[in-house]
């Protein structure tokens, strides 16, 4: 069986083997909708390519957790996305480097296409679509789309949970408040 290294790895290769005969065989012209292109945040890891991934990633990882209207959602999701950006940073660099193999993976059309079944654009797939990528690799018998998964489903929840907006839907009253010098705690 192979290593999720190993696995990342090849399927990054293919995905260059087949970007370079993309000229020959096109699933169709990509029609990016640029909500994240004109945002100011300074991001150090997610590229604009990554960013419309977990775009469509994140309300399905956090269904009913977000607000309801577009705007607030909006807010709520480049929230999420700062945070998994900064969160990045401090990973190790072979996790780093793995996680930039993943989101390569799945932002190259064929690799969208094929690995996670989505044959539009990030930015135009459809949320059952999406649901169903993330249930089969969820389930999946390779541990490697497992271990994608999780490894996306703690990032985002990480984000999410990370922020005090957050807190009051899971009865978190936030982290324990330490007393002063020479109080007792009890």
């Amino acid at each position: 069986m192979a290593s999720r290294r190993q696995f990342l790895g090849i399927s990054a290769a293919a995905a260059a083997v087949i970007a370079g005969g993309g000229a020959l065989w096109q699933l169709g012209k990509e029609d990016h909708v640029e909500l994240l292109a004109t945002e100011a945040f300074d991001y150090h890891f997610l590229t604009l390519d990554d960013r419309h991934l977990l775009y469509a990633l994140v309300p399905v990882y956090l269904a009913g957790a977000l607000a309801g209207q577009t705007a607030a959602r909006d807010r709520q999701i480049l929230v999420v996305l700062h945070n998994v950006d900064a969160a990045i940073r401090y990973l190790s660099p072979a996790v780093r480097s793995e996680l930039r193999d993943l989101f390569d993976v799945l932002t190259h059309q064929l690799g969208r296409a094929l690995l996670a079944g989505v044959p539009d654009a990030w930015t135009r797939a459809e949320a059952v679509r999406v649901e169903a990528f993330l249930a089969r690799w969820r389930s999946s018998f390779l541990s490697l789309q497992r271990a994608g998964y999780l490894g996306l489903h703690q990032l985002i929840h990480g984000a999410w949970y990370s922020e005090a907006a957050s807190w009051p839907a899971i009865d978190y009253p936030g982290p324990p408040r330490l007393g002063r010098p020479g109080e007792s705690g009890a």
